[in-house]
């Protein structure tokens, strides 16, 4: 069924078959509910055409009745007519209803079920005269398409709406903004950004501290008994100690009774060595650890015990600092200050001829003093410092138009490792070459060729990506022929 709309500008047809009929079941026209709405009124139409074809007077033969041009207008005067014929037949006059009508179509019949009511008395009738029933059907039919035309005006304003949502693009989802506090700088930041920064810094940090399940073993690995242990110095327990967590339940609580355990024995240490230890030279213990925290920067730090009431000896101890070059620096210090010192001693290497990108040896020989016997100790102790990345020394062997180079590797393996020439200004690499070390102790060599006699290079070695000093060589200068005694052979054109 084609809307009637169908053809009208702006309007969008809705098929009938999408519409379906929510009221009760008409058992009678055999309609159901949930059928379409094309069925309802193909149904009631069929119904009402049939109803139609049964009134149409042109159907019925009444030639028998002579009744020429006086026959019946309608059903209705039919129907009369032949209720009159019968009462003629019977000797009867017609009888007037109530209404004023003469007989049937006035006759009762069978009504269907959803035209059934209730009368005042509370009774349910199920059947009605036929002209009512008829009235009925015919009220029944307006109210349907009543109710269609509704029907469809709202599906078609369904449709538009629909079509309208249809024809909209694809929404596009914009994430909002957000101010991170520390993963990322301070400025309004797109949500999925700050995710990813987020996850990266949580794996980081689960990588340093271990997983939760990693650090509840570490906190399980507290001595057994230490809450009921006693203190090394003072009276009491372990537990007795103010701030003692009895029951580690987290890291706060491993970490505080980890503090509290190492000031307990570091309080008892400095009593053992303030009253049991050896006094005189004897006593004074003095151990040295030394570190490259940068290429520009040596840390040392200073360990042991003097003797109570020590002091520096006159002009202080003196440190010794050496790279693997050769390079040496001298400074002095002071002992007592830096004895046991957390912070230990820093050392610039900034303008020092001290490279900290090779080996350094720390030397410290130091001098304390006891004012109350006159006393004087000293002693010497030393530590080897490795370089971060390693630069080993290399051995230039200078040639006429070459330079030789070697060195045995001794940092980490596997590792690339580059050795390049460069002008006397360090600002033009000549050549490079490069070598795969997979062994400690393996011999890196090789020669650079085709170079000026007489002339000033450096040579640089490139440990990964990380720059070692240069290094200058200078290749040798040819020396001049001595002169030699000739004769002299004087040759005479012929003419």
């Amino acid at each position: 069924m084609k809307p009637l709309n169908l053809n009208k500008e702006s309007c969008s047809p809705v098929s009938s078959n999408c519409v379906v009929w929510q009221g009760p079941d008409i058992e009678c026209i055999n309609l159901c509910k949930g059928d379409s709405v094309t069925d309802v009124v193909y149904k009631l139409a069929t119904e009402l055409c049939d109803l139609l074809e049964t009134f149409n007077i042109d159907n019925y033969d009444l030639s028998c009745f002579n009744l020429l041009e006086c026959g019946p207008k309608d059903f209705e005067d039919l129907i009369q007519l032949l209720i009159d014929k019968v009462c003629t037949c019977c000797n009867q006059d017609p009888v007037v209803n109530p209404g004023g009508s003469l007989g049937c179509p006035d006759c009762e019949v069978t009504i269907c079920s959803s035209f059934y009511y209730q009368n005042p008395q509370g009774d349910t009738i199920t059947t009605m005269q036929l002209k009512d029933y008829v009235v009925a059907i015919g009220n029944r039919v307006c109210q349907l398409i009543g109710q269609i035309d509704t029907i469809n005006s709202t599906l078609l304003d369904h449709e538009e709406r629909i079509t309208i949502l249809e024809n909209q693009t694809d929404p596009e989802v914009v994430l909002p903004l957000v101010q991170p506090n520390c993963v990322l700088p301070s400025n309004p930041t797109a949500m999925n950004v700050v995710l990813d920064a987020l996850e990266q810094q949580f794996c980081e940090l689960r990588t340093a501290t271990g997983t939760p399940q990693d650090i509840y073993q570490a906190i399980l690995r507290q001595c057994a008994g230490l809450n009921n242990s006693p203190q090394l110095s003072g009276s009491g327990t372990m537990q007795d100690i103010p701030g003692w967590a009895d029951v580690v339940a987290n890291m706060s609580d491993a970490v505080t009774n980890i503090w509290l355990t190492l000031c307990d024995i570091r309080a008892s240490i400095q009593t053992i060595q303030t009253t049991c230890c050896e006094t005189g030279c004897a006593g004074v213990i003095v151990q040295m650890n030394a570190i490259i925290s940068t290429p520009t920067e040596v840390i040392v730090y200073l360990t042991g015990s003097l003797p109570v009431g020590y002091t520096d000896c006159v002009g202080g101890s003196v440190l010794t600092l050496t790279d693997s070059l050769g390079g040496t620096l001298t400074i002095t210090t002071p002992l007592v200050s830096l004895l046991n010192n957390p912070t230990g001693l820093s050392v610039p290497l900034n303008a020092t001829p001290v490279n900290g990108n090779y080996d350094i040896t720390a030397a410290f020989t130091y001098c304390v003093f006891d004012p109350a016997t006159g006393t004087e100790c000293q002693g010497f102790v030393s530590d080897v410092a490795p370089a971060a990345i390693n630069c080993p020394v290399v051995q230039l062997v200078p040639n006429l138009t070459s330079i030789n180079y070697s060195t045995t590797w001794i940092g980490a393996v596997p590792q690339l490792v580059t050795v390049q020439l460069w002008n006397a200004t360090q600002s033009v690499m000549i050549s490079s070459q490069s070598t795969n070390v997979t062994s400690v102790g393996q011999l890196i060599s090789g020669t650079f060729s085709g170079l000026t006699q007489g002339t000033d290079y450096y040579v640089r070695i490139v440990v990964g990506s990380a720059d070692c000093p240069y290094q200058l060589v200078t290749t040798i200068t040819a020396p001049c022929v001595p002169p030699t005694n000739a004769s002299a052979v004087l040759v005479v054109p012929v003419a």
